[in-house]
């Protein structure tokens, strides 16, 4: 219900008609020159997360009030969720693999109650799950897309982009998302039914 609203809201439509194109082409020139540093990504971020995703300036939280991350976005001053950012030329791929946070993050974001976290380098965007608490934390993938590939005409492009969206995040629609993953998940790993042939003698 709440996708077939959100591909119909004419604000969100129109939205990503206009905005989506002009951020693909700058960050297409950017990729190709492989030159933005993190700053410069954190502000590409901040420009999408206004322009794309329907965030307000207040909404959006970085510098020094923040710790371990780059930006907090927040919803009637509850933290929605974190944001790594990282240079444009950076695998993301490769550096998750690797990522372990340290007792002091763990701690703050247990703290803050960090359930969602988004690391990006400007092109690239992975969503994440998590559950932290003073004895260790759990991260789950839940979502990733391809600014540069994304179309605001494909659905399922879109159903990635109402993930981080504002009206999803309000609407609750990443927590429906990643339900639905863990029970297809669940599903494939439960033993397959066993078919019975009954025959008459």
């Amino acid at each position: 219900m709440f996708m077939l609203s959100f591909i119909r809201n004419i604000i969100v439509k129109n939205r990503l008609k206009k905005n989506l194109a002009k951020f693909q082409r700058l960050l297409s020139g950017d990729r190709i020159k492989g030159v933005l540093s993190k700053g410069e990504t954190l502000s590409y971020v901040k420009d999408m997360l206004l322009e794309i995703f329907g965030y307000q300036k207040n909404e959006i939280i970085s510098g020094s009030s923040i710790q371990f991350f780059d930006i907090a976005v927040k919803i009637n001053t509850k933290i929605v969720y974190m944001i790594k950012c990282w240079p444009i030329n950076v695998n993301l791929n490769n550096l998750w693999a690797s990522y372990r946070p340290s007792k002091e993050e763990i701690k703050y974001c247990a703290a803050n109650k960090v359930n969602w976290i988004v690391f990006t380098n400007g092109v690239d965007w992975q969503l994440y799950a998590t559950s932290f608490n003073e004895n260790g934390y759990k991260i789950e993938s839940l979502s990733s897309f391809n600014i540069l590939s994304v179309s605001y005409t494909n659905k399922n492009d879109i159903e990635k982009l109402a993930i981080v969206a504002k009206e999803g995040v309000k609407s609750s629609f990443h927590k429906k998302v990643l339900r639905s993953q863990r029970l297809y998940e669940r599903a494939q790993k439960e033993p397959p039914f066993e078919v019975g042939i009954i025959v008459n003698i």
